[in-house]
């Protein structure tokens, strides 16, 4: 790409984030750059969905759209840089190390070299020379070994350091910016990961979907903010109210998803019903003005894996349970049918 390109594209991204209302940050700049560019069809797709009938989207569903589509290629450059940086403390601390060795083999010949000269220890000058060389060579090693260690411990220092970087790196890359559970990413490889394990051990294996109601009516009424405010507390309700190895992710805008290893159809019913009754009695409030903006209840659909399930097989059925929940009345949790039996409502999650 020449200047010519880029700064065309430039004016695009600036005056597309302009035309949305978006803040102009580095992120919402990169995303409208590449979106201009054209070459990501995923992506343009995506922004002209959102963008359809001049909609002004909310900085929650801009981060949404840059975690789906580009954050790799951020990750990606951020865990190169810190690669390289990691592979030259490793360099330099392996030249230490051999800095060493090649000091010990060297002190080594200096202690035989002296040794020779002491011969037969009858000649006392020959001793005093020999010795004064081992006091010499010692004090040299010494000092040496110091400043080696010093060098090692340094680079020791930097590589747990780097090591630190990079795992707080890959646990952000898994998490969704807005809320703080999981992103779309960790949930996919998370399911895949936990099919694989319960299909060969046999386990139960249970995955909720999960929709919040009338959220589009929820944003129009009291705008964005108090929208991206109703998705935490809906993603904090359900990670606190889950086992420590249940995975809560956000699968979308308003949608959620809850993998449990090791759970039977029925404790996965049970957990949701809990926290859909749960986020029935909460009450959103408008921090700046302490003005009460209603509650939030959302809706849930329930499957158990099968052994013929892929990935795509076990969110079609629970999704399928999902839209079910909808339209059977909202604010509640509804189990996939078992085969071909009728779906059943569970009760008590109703407002």
């Amino acid at each position: 790409m020449d200047r010519e390109q880029a700064s065309s594209l430039s004016d695009k991204a600036m005056e597309l984030i302009a035309r949305s209302g978006a803040l102009p940050v580095p992120r919402n700049f990169q995303l409208f750059f590449e979106y201009a560019e054209g070459t990501n069809q995923n992506l343009v797709e995506a922004v002209d969905a959102l963008l359809s009938n001049d909609a002004k989207p909310s900085p929650s569903e801009l981060d949404l759209l840059f975690d789906n589509h580009l954050s790799d290629s951020t990750e990606c450059d951020k865990l190169g840089e810190m690669g390289e940086r990691l592979g030259r403390e490793i360099r330099d601390a392996m030249d230490v190390v051999h800095e060493a060795a090649t000091s010990t083999d060297s002190f080594s010949d200096s202690v035989s070299s002296a040794e020779a000269e002491l011969g037969d220890f009858t000649d006392p000058e020959r001793i005093r020379v020999a010795v004064a060389s081992l006091v010499q060579v010692t004090r040299q090693m010494t000092e040496h070994s110091a400043e080696l260690k010093s060098k090692l411990s340094s680079s020791v220092e930097q590589i747990e350091e780097l090591k630190d970087a990079l795992e707080h790196v890959r646990l952000e890359s898994q998490k969704d910016a807005l809320t703080g559970v999981a992103n779309r990413k960790c949930f996919e490889q998370t399911l895949h990961n936990e099919i694989e394990r319960a299909q060969v051990s046999g386990d139960p294996l249970s995955l909720c979907m999960v929709d919040l109601d009338h959220f589009k009516q929820f944003n129009d009424s009291y705008g964005h903010r108090a929208g991206d405010a109703a998705l935490r507390v809906v993603a904090s309700i359900f990670d606190h109210n889950v086992r420590d190895y249940d995975l809560v992710a956000r699968y979308g805008g308003e949608e959620f998803a809850l993998i449990m290893p090791n759970a039977q159809r029925e404790t996965a019913i049970k957990v949701s019903t809990r926290i859909c009754k749960a986020l029935s009695s909460k009450q959103i409030v408008k921090r700046s003005t302490g003005e009460r903006l209603g509650n939030i209840s959302v809706s849930v659909g329930v499957a158990q894996l099968r052994g013929d399930d892929t990935s795509d097989s076990f969110i079609e059925r629970a999704d399928a349970a999902l839209y079910e929940a909808k339209r059977a009345g909202r604010n509640r949790v509804l189990p996939e049918p078992e085969h071909e039996e009728a779906f059943t409502p569970v009760s008590g999650c109703v407002a």
